[in-house]
């Protein structure tokens, strides 16, 4: 089984994205056909696989559209949701009723010393941009009317897991570390540690770590906290579009506990789309989830590749891109949002 180092490596693409090369993502047809889906649907979101600057990629084209959410506004929509820590939500609350400014909002966010956003997906100049796409996607969507939630409740408790095993393991090497008067760092003293050990236990650690992995996996794609959070703050028959980790809406964790799940529970209809900044990056996915022994149980509705410009339906096939999300003479009629529903 390949593991995640060579895969990224045989696709030629990298976990944490570093460079930043200014791209032009105005492209009215999503706007379009955000408008196409919101006619048939109460709700959607967009996800996109954090590799590869797909972060970056997807915030780029929401800050370069505002038509997305002037076409979800239009549709009923009322709520943009983000994967964004729900701590931070009080900064941004602030700012949507106009107490800080958009300087203030980009401090909180993403300098503040006591509490900000990090990612592990982006660094460097990379990092810099998402910050500024990030913020221009929150005034897209209040422009447009639209209410703007962090609903990432889970965060703190995903960033910090690791197993019991390791943990005892850290505090025991740290103590014959200080017994020892060792010479070596501390980062040293437990990598010299590692090579000492037989090679089947080496595995066995290994296998440990890999199997924790996937349980806390299944755990973070389970969004029954975040759903009852949305709820909170979100009456039901109130449209939402929103951006998450693909993963959390595809169910290849198994748990069937998505959001687009949970609300479909609630007799909703729930449109999904991918982001992807190209064919490659899907592959490397598709070969990943197939390396991990998971599968994707709820397909996409489309699939969007930025840099090939290009729209996928369900069925993996090439799909026709709507050409305008307000055609002349005026707005299509809508059926009743209970009716998308």
């Amino acid at each position: 089984m390949p593991t995640d180092a060579e895969l990224l490596a045989k696709f030629n693409i990298t976990a944490q994205y570093t460079k930043y090369v200014p791209e032009d993502q105005k492209k009215p047809w999503i706007g379009a056909l955000v408008d196409d889906v919101l006619q048939k649907h109460g709700h959607l979101f967009f996800g996109e696989p954090h590799v590869n600057g797909a972060m970056l990629k997807t915030y780029q084209m929401l800050s370069q559209n505002p038509d997305i959410f002037t076409a979800a506004a239009k549709n009923g929509a009322r709520h943009l949701v983000l994967e964004f820590p729900d701590a931070l939500q009080r900064h941004l609350d602030d700012y949507a009723s106009h107490k800080t400014s958009r300087d203030d909002l980009h401090y909180y966010l993403f300098q503040n010393p006591f509490t900000h956003f990090t990612t592990f997906w982006l660094a460097g100049e990379a990092e810099t941009q998402f910050r500024r796409d990030f913020i221009q996607t929150v005034d897209n969507a209040l422009a447009a009317g639209l209410s703007v939630h962090f609903a990432d409740v889970s965060w703190k408790t995903f960033l910090s897991a690791v197993p019991q095993e390791f943990l005892d393991l850290r505090d025991t090497l740290t103590a014959r570390h200080k017994e020892e008067k060792s010479p070596l760092s501390l980062l040293e003293y437990m990598a010299a540690f590692d090579k000492s050990l037989p090679p089947e236990e080496q595995q066995r650690l290994l296998k440990v770590l890999s199997d924790f992995e996937k349980v806390k996996r299944a755990n973070r794609m389970d969004d029954t906290a975040q759903y009852n959070y949305l709820r909170s703050r979100i009456p039901a028959g109130e449209g939402m579009i929103g951006v998450v980790g693909m993963s959390h809406f595809d169910d290849s964790a198994g748990k069937d506990a998505g959001i687009n799940s949970w609300l479909r529970r609630e007799g909703a209809k729930v449109a999904t789309i991918e982001i992807y900044d190209g064919s490659n990056t899907q592959a490397y996915v598709a070969e990943s989830y197939a390396a991990t022994g998971q599968l994707k149980r709820i397909q996409p509705d489309y699939t969007i590749f930025l840099e090939e410009d290009a729209l996928l339906a369900k069925d993996g096939k090439t799909a026709s891109r709507p050409s305008s999300a307000f055609p002349a003479g005026g707005s299509l009629p809508k059926p009743p949002l209970q009716d998308r529903c």
